[in-house]
Formats: structure tokens, C-alpha cells, sequence
């Protein structure tokens, strides 16, 4: 089968960077504790965001319990990758900005709210990966648009540590570049590794790693609870391209729904300019060979991820929790429900935050989708496309770099998205830290 010829993907969801080293073993409280870019920059890893929220009412209903008598400034951190960070989204509609509005007005504290969280992050691979180098216009703040694997979310939390212990309550997430998300949600799916393989990749990647991270964000930040963002079902049976509307254009039908058939021309041109740009030739007979095999393995390569990636992130919080076991086989992730929310104590504060995986939200299944498109011309387009496509021009002077760079946001969380992760969050906070 035809591997997608890119040389810069993986995910920050459909972000771009050098393919990742799957077998690299997990890095380590100490290999990660360096907060110096490697490779002559000498830069210090820093945020890529920080904020205060000031409370807007003096309603108190949430404290916490891990440091109840405190009404100075709370400390908000976040890890993780282009999920965390809000690919295509401006700093209001950030779920993680949103937890921190809602935990500024709940408790009437001032929050300092400060992210590492960047697109592209690894969650703990880091042979093969590099650092985005900064320019002189980024004044020395990493720009977290532009997909890196470095830092890692191991190195993001380890670096954090040294400056902000206090910190009262941390959002993270990591992984799917680990896995190879190129595997897992590009909209072609023409790469070769089927279910099979995206479960035997993420039971080792989000399974020992995950639990390392837990182990040392519980270790460095005694008065914080954190909660793990999980991931979302990329494509479903209702996607398009795949699946029906493909066939219907095969059979040389028309959908029932235009939105749809504007997606699968979408797709088409991006995936044709993208080609061009990189000097590679692609036809749309390719994926008329075979497309009821191929998008059967591209719905089912999500479905595995999510499965997968879901179990392991109980299971490690469970292990961190003191209700699980942490002994080590080939299959560590066997399923079982997520904790219930609970009033967050020494012994439990950490949580598992998931979505819905309704298919009618993933990635172009129609109107009811919480997924950013492909931007096309004149529509639809992210955000933050606008302040985006400068940076890219900053940073990718030519190929296909700069037009991934563009188009990064796709089917990462919309708006109405990412406010599903900001209720799921805040549904878990508002039961770990809720009044006395």
C-alpha cells in the first residue's frame, strides 16, 4: 500500500514533524529533568503561554482541599500536545483558558495560568526528535502552533517543577505522537499499519510512560490535582470522505449532504497541493482501488487508538491512585471503567477526562462534528488561521512545511469541541474541590 508521502507528519492531531522513533523506551524522571534545548541553542525551555485571570464574582463554591486556607494566587499548569494546546482555537475558546476562568470565578482566587503544552509534543519519545528553533520575532517564546516533539510531556512537567511546585491544579495529555498519529487520523489513509498495529503501539506508548508522568507530576506537586485529558474518536463511519459519501462518488452518485461532498473536495485539494508542494504526484484513481478496505482501516485505526490509549490512561491513574496494580506484561491496559469523580485527597487527585465518542462528532460526519475542516480558500477556516499563516511564513520558507503548517487545526477540537472538554473537566473539579 502507498505510505503518504510527507516527510513532516504526525500529529499534534494532523500536525506535522520528523516521524518519531516508536521503540524508543520511555524517558525517566532524570532524562527529562534537563530545561535546556539541546543542540547548541542554549535556550531554556519556557511556556509557550501564561495569563492571569482575575475572579469576576465573589461567589466561592469551589476550594482546595489539598491547600483549603489559600486565597493567593493559584498556580494552573498544563502538558501535553496540540489537543492541550487548542490547534486552531483563539485563547478564549482553549478549553484549558476555560478550566482556568472557571476555576478563577468558583473560587475567587486570581489564577496564574501558564502552559507548556505545545503541537507535535511526544509524550515521551525523544531519540529522533527535535526542538522548533525559535526566531528573533518569537522573542524567545516558543510558539506553540508549530509542531516539535521536544519538549516532551515528560520534559514539559520535569522543567515546570523548578518553578512552580505549588502548583494547584494541572491539565495533561500525551501520546498520539508517540503512536504515529500519520497512522492514526491522516485524512489519506494510504500508511499500512492497520488496528492491529496502532494497539500494539499504544499499549506500550500510553501505558509505563503515562504512569511515569503521573508518578512524577503526583511527586513534584503535592498540592495539585490532575486530571488527563484523553483523546477523541478521529474518524468514525460517518466520516468523510469514508465510507458512504466515497462509495457514492465511486458509483458516480451524490450525497444526500452537500457539507459532505464539499469535505471529500476539500480533502482532494489539499492533499493534491500538498503533494505538488513536496514534488510528488498523486491521482484520485489511487484511492478508488481498494476503498472499502481502506477506509474500514482508517475508521477502525481510530477506534483502536481511542480504545487503547483510554484504558491505558486508567489504568496508569489507577495505579497512581493506589487501586491498581503496576506489575508489567505485555498487556497492562485491560479495561475497566474510569474512577468516579470523587473529593480530591492525598491518596486520589488524579482523573481521567473524557468526550463522547458519538461518530456524528468526528472528524467531517456532518453538522453535529466537533472537528475543525480542512481550510479551503475563503471558508471555514480556524481561528486562528490568519495569525497562523504568518507564523508559518516566518518559519517554513517553502514546500510543504509551510502548508501543513496552514492547515495544522484539522480535525483537532472546534469550538463547540473543545467546550465539551471544558465541561468534562470542570464536572470533575467541581466534585474534587467542591465546598465544604
Amino acid at each position: 500500500m502507498q505510505r503518504f508521502p510527507m516527510h513532516r507528519i504526525t500529529l499534534t492531531l494532523l500536525a506535522v514533524i520528523s516521524p518519531v522513533t516508536l521503540c524508543a523506551a520511555p524517558a525517566t524522571a532524570s532524562s527529562a529533568s534537563t530545561c535546556v534545548q539541546p543542540g547548541g541553542q542554549g535556550a531554556q525551555i519556557v511556556p509557550t503561554q501564561t495569563f492571569k485571570l482575575l475572579p469576576h464574582n465573589t461567589l466561592i463554591t469551589l476550594v482546595n482541599p489539598l491547600n483549603p486556607n489559600d486565597a493567593s494566587t493559584l498556580t494552573m499548569l498544563t502538558f501535553g500536545d496540540s489537543a492541550m494546546w487548542g490547534n486552531g482555537l483563539n485563547i478564549d475558546h482553549k478549553y484549558s483558558h476555560q478550566v482556568a476562568r472557571h476555576i478563577a470565578d468558583a473560587t475567587g482566587r486570581v489564577v496564574n495560568f501558564i502552559t507548556y503544552a505545545h503541537s507535535g509534543a511526544n509524550l515521551s519519545t525523544e531519540a529522533g526528535q527535535s526542538y522548533e528553533p525559535l526566531k528573533p520575532s518569537d522573542n524567545g517564546r516558543p510558539p506553540g502552533d508549530l509542531n516539535a516533539g521536544l519538549p516532551t510531556t515528560l520534559q514539559q512537567e520535569a522543567c515546570a517543577a523548578t518553578k512552580y511546585a505549588g502548583a494547584e491544579v494541572i491539565l495533561l495529555n500525551g501520546c498520539i505522537n508517540d503512536v504515529s498519529a500519520e497512522a492514526i487520523g491522516l485524512p489519506f489513509p494510504l500508511i499500512g499499519a492497520g488496528p492491529a498495529e496502532i494497539k500494539s503501539r499504544a499499549l506500550k506508548q500510553c501505558s509505563e510512560p503515562m504512569r511515569t508522568l503521573l508518578k512524577n507530576t503526583q511527586d513534584d506537586y503535592p498540592r495539585a490535582t490532575i486530571i488527563v485529558s484523553n483523546y477523541w474518536l478521529i474518524i468514525s463511519d460517518k466520516s468523510s470522505p469514508a465510507g458512504v459519501t466515497m462509495k457514492k462518488r465511486i458509483a458516480r452518485s451524490t450525497s444526500s449532504d452537500p457539507a459532505l461532498n464539499k469535505e471529500f473536495d476539500d480533502l482532494i485539494s489539499a492533499q493534491l497541493k500538498a503533494e505538488q508542494e513536496i514534488g510528488k504526484n498523486f491521482a484520485k484513481s489511487d484511492l478508488a482501488s481498494d476503498p472499502a478496505n481502506i477506509f474500514r482501516k482508517w475508521s477502525d485505526n481510530s477506534r483502536a487508538f481511542l480504545d487503547t490509549s483510554q484504558d491505558c490512561f486508567v489504568w496508569a491513574i489507577s495505579v497512581v491512585n493506589g487501586s491498581g496494580s503496576a506489575a508489567k506484561n505485555d498487556n497492562p491496559c485491560v479495561h475497566q471503567d474510569p474512577a468516579q469523580s470523587q473529593l480530591a485527597n492525598q491518596d486520589l487527585r488524579v482523573f481521567l477526562a473524557t468526550v463522547s465518542d458519538d461518530p456524528a462528532f468526528s472528524y467531517g460526519a456532518g453538522q453535529l462534528k466537533r472537528l475543525w475542516s480542512v481550510p479551503i480558500g475563503r471558508r471555514r477556516h480556524d481561528q486562528e488561521y490568519k495569525r497562523r499563516r504568518i507564523l508559518c511564513d516566518t518559519h517554513y520558507p517553502m514546500g510543504g512545511d509551510r502548508f501543513i503548517c496552514k492547515i495544522n487545526p484539522t480535525a483537532h477540537p472546534n469550538v463547540t469541541g473543545a467546550k465539551a472538554y471544558t465541561d468534562s473537566i470542570n464536572t470533575i473539579l467541581d466534585v474534587a474541590w467542591k465546598m465544604p
